[in-house]
């Protein structure tokens, strides 16, 4: 729950310094119009911030959430397996190996793939 949490926060503080960037942006624009280098490099210096700010909590939140995504894809290949193990003898009789390896696998990747959207 923490590490979801801190995911959220990473994601609202990506999209927060992402939105603010433009505006930075267009008072650079600004500032070279009206030929005031100071607000100039104050803005530059804005603009840095910003962008570096962006690419930590974006990375933050990639690999928080990349991180979670694999945890759950392991879990739920394990309950997936034990569940296998689980099953009485003629249901192993009647069924294919290879279907099932095949299920888990690509099963897992499938929603593994689309919880990382």
């Amino acid at each position: 729950r923490r590490l979801f949490a801190f995911g959220i926060v990473a994601l609202f503080a990506a999209a927060g310094t992402e939105l603010v960037l433009p505006h930075f942006t267009a008072k650079t624009i600004f500032s070279i119009q009206k030929g005031n280098p100071d607000a100039f490099y104050q803005c530059v210096k804005a603009m840095m911030a910003l962008a570096a700010a962006y690419s930590i909590t974006a990375s933050a939140r990639g690999m928080t959430f990349g991180f979670l995504n694999q945890r759950f894809v392991y879990l739920l290949r394990s309950k997936l397996f034990e569940n296998l193990l689980n099953q009485d003898i003629a249901f192993h009789d009647q069924s294919d190996v290879g279907v099932l390896t095949s299920r888990l696998t690509s099963d897992c990747n499938t929603m593994s793939r689309i919880l990382g959207m």
